[in-house]
């Protein structure tokens, strides 16, 4: 009979349930790493946190946070503060000046009426009208351009003397040559120089004007050193254009300072310089929009021709007297229907205008009559 033979064989062995269990739960959460590991994470949703309190002690008062001041002054307007600072303050007073109408002429009406050239209405083109008034001693110099002469007259208006220039100029300037009381009539656009005196003139040419100089310059004579100056609005300072009567070539011109004072405007001050080097800080309450004209008298005095911001229609005078230390200032009523390169000058108590309406110009002195009560 045939033995069964799996009899007599060994039994396999039996795997522990356990560790079937086990490797499941291996193979699970390998399963779960990976999902999370592949899964983008969503950004967290911010909670909002309290501040902190801190509780002072009852016997401690909390200070009040002071609010945060923010400037805004314009930076240009620090510098020009800062530069305005560093020089000495002359506070500005209020004067009196006593007005006197000398001559008043209608436009063109006349021999001796003074000339008005403009342009019709609706039409482009500049105003010509006398540009410069001069007063020498007791004679006003008018430099009429239009009619190409210059008038004087004495201190009552009436005329005195006539001299007739070249035709086909356009001056721009009266000087006076005090040494023999001739005028300087500087034609800066044809580069011309006319010396007047009483009713004879002769002509310098060829005098280096118009191109090496900014047109509408201001000129000024230096009695001390027979120099013919002029502004050199350009650079900045003055420079020589005639010297003891010989011509000055624009290589030749050396920045100086030949006029007793300069004047500009800086922010809500105006910066007098003197010929000294001193510089005096005069002080308003508005900005100063512009300084139109300085003149200095025979004594010494300065006076400023100047305009504040918003307030055009308005011209105001200062008269500074840096011996004294005092500046006095008065606002004229009083209007320029045209452009001119001295609409004033000083004279021994005060000052001439000339100055121009749409009827007529006139000349008009303003004398210093005392600080205002």
């Amino acid at each position: 009979m045939k033995k069964n033979s799996s009899k007599n064989q060994q039994p396999e062995t039996a795997r522990p349930k356990s560790s079937k269990i086990g490797l499941a739960l291996i193979f699970a959460l390998v399963a779960i790493l990976v999902v999370v590991m592949t899964k983008t994470p969503e950004a967290p949703t911010p909670i909002a946190s309290k501040p902190a309190v801190t509780t002072a002690p009852a016997h401690v008062a909390e200070m009040p946070v002071a609010p945060e001041i923010i400037d805004t002054t314009p930076p240009q307007d620090k510098d020009v503060m800062e530069i305005v600072s560093h020089y000495p303050k002359l506070l500005p007073k209020p004067m009196e000046l006593k007005q006197k109408v000398l001559v008043s002429k209608k436009w063109n009406s006349g021999a001796d009426s003074f000339g008005l050239d403009k342009p019709a209405d609706g039409q482009e083109g500049d105003t010509i009208a006398p540009a410069s008034v001069l007063c020498v001693k007791d004679t006003i110099y008018v430099l009429d351009n239009v009619h190409n002469r210059v008038i004087g007259y004495d201190k009552e208006g009436n005329v005195v003397s006539t001299a007739q220039l070249p035709s086909g100029g356009l001056a721009v300037d009266l000087v006076l040559n005090p040494t023999d009381s001739s005028l300087f009539v500087i034609d800066q656009y044809q580069d011309k120089i006319h010396i007047v005196k009483g009713n004879e003139v002769t002509t310098l040419d060829a005098v280096p004007l118009r191109e090496s100089l900014v047109v509408g310059a201001r000129f000024g004579y230096d009695a001390a050193t027979g120099t013919l100056w002029a502004q050199d609005m350009e650079n900045g300072g003055e420079v020589a254009v005639l010297r003891d009567g010989k011509i000055v070539s624009p290589d030749a011109r050396n920045q100086q300072m030949f006029s007793g004072a300069s004047a500009v405007s800086q922010g809500e001050s105006i910066l007098l310089t003197l010929k000294t080097g001193e510089v005096l800080n005069i002080p308003f309450d508005t900005r100063v929009a512009c300084v139109e004209q300085t003149e200095t008298d025979a004594n010494g005095i300065v006076w400023v021709m100047f305009t504040l911001d918003g307030d055009y229609h308005m011209r105001r005078v200062a008269r500074i007297d840096p011996i004294q230390n005092t500046a006095n200032v008065a606002a004229l009523d009083i209007w320029f229907a045209f452009d001119g390169i001295r609409h004033m000058s000083s004279r021994e108590k005060g000052l001439v205008f000339f100055v121009g309406a749409e009827q007529e110009g006139r000349v008009v002195s303003y004398d210093y009559a005392g600080a205002a009560l």
